[in-house]
């Protein structure tokens, strides 16, 4: 499943590497899997791991798309797969939650294909 989705921009940007006094965010969201059979997996977004910000690139992420807004500021949309380590249980629905105060989760698509 390849989700395509970005959050805000913090209110206080610091490159993790530096960010000693803990001001990014650390989880800022969750998908909720739903399976076939009913059971569940919930899949924890950690900033710049799984998603960052729509103007930076992701680490574990590949850039989806990038651009400039008409003032010229760069936009990057990253995307994230997921691969279900239960192959034998098909995904049913997925939800989305915010899990941050700090940004809002930004979901502009979600794919998925047959793994067998």
């Amino acid at each position: 499943m390849h989700f395509l989705h970005c959050t805000t921009r913090p209110p206080i940007v610091v490159d993790h590497l530096y960010d000693r006094r803990g001001v990014m965010p650390k989880r800022v969201g969750k998908y909720t899997m739903t399976y076939a059979d009913g059971s569940r997996e919930v899949l924890r977004l950690q900033y710049r791991r799984h998603i960052t910000q729509w103007n930076s690139k992701l680490g574990a992420g590949d850039i989806a798309w990038q651009g400039n807004r008409a003032d010229g500021a760069l936009v990057t949309v990253c995307a994230w797969e997921w691969v279900n380590p239960h192959p034998d249980r098909p995904v049913a629905s997925v939800s989305m939650a915010r899990g941050s105060d700090l940004v809002d989760l930004i979901v502009l698509g979600v794919t998925a294909r047959d793994a067998r």
